[in-house]
């Protein structure tokens, strides 16, 4: 009986709890783990540091590879970007030796998913167009379409607008637009029809189906993005007038291709200014003729029996007129018809001028095809 009620005795102060006083914690058990330490750490950014024993060279040339990475901290990238920027006005002659590697990671910055690394690399273009510095652009022109070209069909909707202003920029400068449209004429043309989603004779070329990235007319203007569509509708004319009409100069009179001639063969005689002048010969290029093929005499065609556009020289203003009639004539005339119906006057205006240009330039074609 004895040892029975010690047994429930032990077992009430085991269970009990005990009445802890203001401010004293409770004792600590014998298994507890002590916490109450502390670990010093250092965390470095992830900004690539530059060491005190490089030159300058090397220094540059680490911060454009920190410049062309779209992973690294944007912060980084913002402050070499305006560094850049405000060396190109202050002291321009130290770029120079780089301007190269600078043009190399300014068509990388074309898509990059940033809209401030965009804008500042748009900057950037104008301000070396500005400034004079148009041999870089034209040596890297190839590139600069390449990503042109591409951004015009990214999948993100603020790069397809912004490439329009890249665009924009290379066909603004008089020395630089006429090597564009005769680089990329049809690739340019075939990209403005998909960005917006009028159809083209392209599409049959055999290479699949066009990419529908853009709503219709009438839905675009539903959701209030009529000014997007201006500044293309600005772009394509400019384009377009570029390509296809006769340079006037400012008395009004068209312009002479080479006003400083002593022979008019001597241009056939001097060393070439374009990059790579003998392009459209396609002396590398291995080219399969059919004398069934309406578009152009002499054209090349793929496997699946379509005709290959991309492969036909638009060197000369007669092909560019050729190609835009007879490939892209009816849709990009039956897309003009439309925006000119449009409510926004800007876009109904600029729409009826291109139409009309687009008609005299028809004309010209088909008074050529009849001669």
């Amino acid at each position: 009986m004895g040892s029975s009620n010690r047994h429930k005795k032990q077992k009430q102060k085991d269970f009990a709890k005990r009445k802890l006083k203001v401010g004293k914690l409770a004792p600590r058990r014998a298994n507890q783990t002590d916490a109450s330490f502390k670990v010093r750490s250092i965390s470095l950014n992830q900004r690539k540091t530059l060491s005190s024993n490089e030159t300058d060279d090397e220094a540059f040339k680490k911060k454009l590879s920190i410049l062309k990475k779209p992973t690294t901290n944007l912060n980084s990238r913002k402050a070499i970007m305006s560094e850049i920027l405000h060396d190109m006005s202050t002291q321009r002659d130290g770029l120079s030796g780089h301007m190269d590697e600078i043009l190399k990671v300014s068509a990388l910055l074309i898509i990059d998913r940033s809209r401030t690394m965009r804008e500042m690399n748009l900057d950037l273009w104008s301000k070396l167009i500005e400034l004079g510095e148009t041999d870089g652009f034209v040596l890297h022109l190839n590139t600069f379409l390449l990503f042109v070209n591409s951004a015009m069909t990214h999948l993100v909707p603020a790069i397809r607008k912004d490439s329009i202003k890249y665009l924009n920029c290379l066909l603004s400068d008089e020395r630089i637009s006429p090597f564009v449209v005769k680089s990329s004429w049809f690739k340019l043309l075939r990209n403005f029809m998909i960005l917006m989603n009028w159809t083209s004779r392209a599409d049959d070329s055999g290479k699949g189906k066009t990419i529908v990235v853009r709503e219709s007319s009438s839905e675009l203007m539903s959701k209030n993005l009529s000014k997007s569509r201006v500044e293309e509708i600005t772009v394509l004319a400019r384009m377009i007038r570029l390509g296809c009409l006769n340079p006037v100069g400012k008395d009004g009179k068209p312009k002479e291709e080479s006003s400083l001639q002593i022979h008019p063969f001597t241009s056939l005689y001097m060393l070439p200014e374009e990059p790579n002048p003998y392009s459209a010969l396609k002396l590398f290029t291995e080219i399969h003729f059919s004398s069934n093929l309406s578009a152009f005499s002499g054209t090349s065609a793929n496997k699946s029996g379509g005709i290959d556009y991309e492969e036909l020289s638009t060197e000369d203003r007669e092909n560019r007129i050729k190609m835009l009639c007879e490939v892209f004539g009816d849709g990009l005339e039956e897309g003009l018809k439309e925006l000119s119906k449009e409510d926004n006057r800007v876009l109904a205006g600029k729409s009826k001028a291109l139409l009309g240009d687009y008609q005299s330039i028809k004309k010209e074609y088909l008074l050529a095809e009849s001669d």
